[in-house]
């Protein structure tokens, strides 16, 4: 996915998710450099970043959520995020 595409696809999950809320909620899984990573003991990374930026122009508090990969999708489906940014790829697999 081109990076223009991915952009707008964050970008209308995150005003979906906003409506009269001022806080969200977002998994991701901070171990996948230049995406999500720790740098000097903050959560960093091209995602992170996108994030921060739709929140600042939204003018909503954002709240992370660390956990592994595998269970950002639960996160979501248990209501424990409202969205989760973590570099997801579309796979042969994942299309089944």
């Amino acid at each position: 996915m081109g990076f223009c595409k991915y952009f707008l696809f964050l970008f209308i999950i995150f005003c979906n998710q906003v409506g009269a809320r001022d806080l969200l909620t977002v998994a991701t899984s901070p171990d996948n450099p230049p995406f999500e990573f720790y740098r000097e003991g903050k959560l960093s990374g091209l995602e992170i970043d996108l994030v921060h930026l739709l929140a600042e122009k939204l003018d909503v508090d954002l709240k992370f959520r660390e956990n592994e990969f595998s269970s950002l999708v639960m996160d979501i489906q248990a209501n424990r995020a409202d969205f989760a940014v973590a570099a997801f790829n579309s796979t042969a697999e994942g299309k089944k």
